[in-house]
Formats: C-alpha cells, structure tokens, sequence
C-alpha cells in the first residue's frame, strides 16, 4: 500500500497534533486532514525551513460521495 506524503519540499503540517498529508510548491500547499482527526476547533500548524506558524481552524465531517448529473435523461 502506497502512503501519501506527510512532509513535501520540507514542508509538513499538523492537525490537532496529527501529520497531515500535504502536497506544498512555492505558492500553495494542500493539505488532507487524517481521516480520525476531531471534529470542532483544533490547531493546524505549519512548518516550513523558513519558520512555522500556527492557527485554529473548524472541522466538520464530511460524506463525500460521487454522482453523475446528465441533461440527456438517465445515467
């Protein structure tokens, strides 16, 4: 099984003190939060060579789901 990356261009990122996966270049990182982080207010912090910063942010769950939308009639 392949693990997605919890550190990328020496760029890492926690929630609730818990590694997120993060994909980081120069001008955005995205980062998926672990799937059994709590829901509410927790921190996210940010390290990077140049420093680290740290701030609250709301997580709520989810239900992603996939479905097809058409205008053609049924899928």
């Amino acid at each position: 099984m392949t693990r997605l990356p919890t550190n990328t261009g020496g760029v890492s990122v926690t929630i609730n003190g818990k590694d997120g996966f993060s994909y980081a270049n120069p001008g955005q990182i995205n980062v998926l939060a672990p799937p059994d982080t709590a829901t509410g207010t927790v921190p996210v912090a940010v390290a990077t060579a140049s420093g680290s910063a740290t701030a609250n942010a709301t997580i709520t769950q989810a239900s992603p789901a996939w479905f097809t939308y058409s205008t053609g009639g049924p899928t």
